[in-house]
């Protein structure tokens, strides 16, 4: 019988972690081309981990949902949860009713839709 050592289990999850992260990179450079170059390498992996504890904060870890958090940072700037002129987006995150991550983000997509038709 084989025996996994923690040291072992941790090292799985860190490479796990920083191919979720590489992915991520991806990610960010395709859909926000410009954003991206401008932070640069290192800026791009500082507002990753960012995007990673602002999410947590709000209940959102899964790495599909981190990633559409991660969106809205890019598109409505890093402080969008926090930005006076995007109420919508804080109302929604700090809801207490909505236990599933995947929702507060489907609400807010929704609720940035009307926002950019409005």
């Amino acid at each position: 019988m084989m025996t996994i050592q923690k040291r072992q289990l941790a090292a799985i999850g860190e490479r796990l972690a920083h191919r979720w992260e590489d992915t991520m990179v991806v990610h960010l450079e395709t859909f926000f081309p410009e954003r991206s170059l401008e932070l640069g390498p290192e800026g791009l992996t500082r507002a990753i981990e960012l995007g990673l504890k602002k999410a947590a904060q709000y209940g959102i870890h899964s790495e599909r949902d981190v990633c559409k958090f991660l969106n809205f940072m890019f598109a409505y700037g890093f402080d969008f949860d926090n930005d006076p002129e995007l109420p919508w987006a804080r109302a929604i995150l700090v809801r207490n009713d909505l236990v599933r991550a995947n929702v507060k983000l489907h609400l807010l997509e929704e609720a940035a839709m009307g926002e950019d038709n409005g």
